[in-house]
């Protein structure tokens, strides 16, 4: 990953709503399990898993808006999506 792909990552992951950064920093960066995540955060494992796949794609979302220089909408859609 190019530097500033990861500096872009990094920023979203801090407009993320704070119990959707935890799971992905525990899930991709700490590589826990789900069953280690739902333990931490007080869900089921399964909970745990929807919470991580529905993240992703509002992740993407976000890197992309930044990349397009559509800061506004990465920003407001922490007060929207998540």
């Amino acid at each position: 990953m190019r530097n500033e792909d990861e500096a872009l990552v990094q920023l979203v992951l801090e407009l993320l709503q704070p119990d959707d950064h935890e799971v992905i920093l525990m899930r991709q960066h700490e590589e826990r399990s789900f069953a280690a995540i739902a333990a931490r955060i007080h869900i089921d494992e399964g909970a745990a898993r929807i919470r991580f796949h529905r993240v992703l794609p509002r992740l993407a979302k976000r890197v992309e808006d930044l990349d397009m220089g559509r800061v506004g909408e990465a920003v407001e859609g922490r007060r929207g999506l998540g």
